[in-house]
């Protein structure tokens, strides 16, 4: 996935300002209460990617990988952030930037 570098920016600002980095790094070392999100993008594909950063409420007992990473990060959820779409684009580039 080929991210716009402004868009990408905007989505790194987002990271911080939104508070993403106390629970989630990005490529760097250091276990966290979410996961690392360098390489999300390879992993995850891009619809369930936005599905996730829209309403992670209505995927929790719905979908294995998100229980997994609930089990994984001893019952954590994440919560909804109430991103608008340009916001979850803006992410998703940032994310592609690490993969």
């Amino acid at each position: 996935m080929r991210a716009d570098p402004a868009l990408a920016k905007r989505g790194e600002a987002l990271f911080t300002s939104k508070g993403c980095n106390a629970c989630h790094n990005v490529g760097k070392p250091g276990k966290m209460a979410g996961p690392d999100l360098a390489g999300v993008t390879t992993r995850r594909t891009g619809e369930w990617l936005r599905r996730w950063l829209k309403d992670p409420n209505s995927m929790f007992g719905r979908d294995p990988i998100v229980d997994a990473m609930v089990v994984e990060a001893k019952n954590v959820k994440m919560p909804n952030m109430k991103l608008s779409d340009a916001e979850i684009e803006a992410f998703i580039a940032y994310f592609a930037q690490h993969p």
